[in-house]
C-alpha cells in the first residue's frame, strides 16, 4: 500500500526533474496562462505600471488594467488599448524567464498552447506558427467587458488621426 505525501521539492531539483523528462520526451507541449507572464514580469495587477502607462485612467481612480469594466467614453477606451497592446505586444524585447524556458525546451518538436495574448512566446524564439491561443483569450472575455457605448467596431478602426487623439487622452 503506498501512501502520498506533501513533500515540497526545490526548485533546483524541479529543474533538474524537468530536464530529465526533457531528455526523454521525443515531443514537447508547453502550457501557460497569467502566471508564466506575471512571473516574468508583466503584472496587470501592478498599480504603479498603470499610473506610469495611463495616468489619466489612474487620475479616474482606476488602478489595474484588470479593472477596465469601468465605464468610460468610447476614445478613452480605445486609448487604453492602444496603450495596452503597444506596451504587451510591442514593448521590451527578450524576457530572460521565457528566454529560459525556449533554451529548455531546445530543438524539440514542440507546441505552445496559452492564453497569454503578450506574444511573449513568439518575442522569445518560439515559432509563430507553433504557438496557440485560443480566439477566447482576445475576443469575448475583452469584449465582454467593453460598455455598450465603447465596443470595438469596424469604423473606429480606421481612423489614424483620432486614435493619436484617443492614446493621448487615455495615456494623459
Amino acid at each position: 500500500m503506498s501512501s502520498t505525501s506533501n513533500t515540497h521539492t526545490s526548485a533546483p531539483q524541479a529543474v533538474e526533474t524537468l530536464r530529465s523528462w526533457l531528455g526523454e520526451a521525443d515531443r514537447v507541449l508547453v502550457t501557460a496562462g497569467a502566471g508564466l507572464s506575471a512571473a516574468a514580469g508583466f503584472d496587470y495587477g501592478d498599480a504603479e505600471r498603470f499610473r506610469e502607462l495611463l495616468p489619466a485612467l489612474h487620475r479616474l481612480g482606476l488602478r489595474s488594467r484588470y479593472l477596465l469594466g469601468a465605464p468610460l467614453p468610447a476614445d478613452m477606451m480605445w486609448g487604453y488599448w492602444a496603450v495596452h497592446i503597444d506596451d504587451i505586444r510591442h514593448g521590451p524585447g527578450p524576457n530572460d524567464l521565457y528566454q529560459r524556458l525556449r533554451a529548455l525546451v531546445g530543438d524539440r518538436d514542440h507546441w505552445v498552447m496559452t492564453s497569454n495574448v503578450d506574444a511573449l512566446f513568439v518575442r522569445n524564439g518560439f515559432a509563430s506558427d507553433r504557438v496557440f491561443t485560443p480566439p477566447r483569450a482576445t475576443t469575448a472575455s475583452s469584449s465582454a467587458r467593453f460598455p455598450a457605448h465603447a465596443r470595438p467596431g469596424p469604423a473606429s478602426r480606421t481612423s489614424t488621426g483620432s486614435s493619436r487623439c484617443t492614446t493621448e487622452r487615455a495615456a494623459g
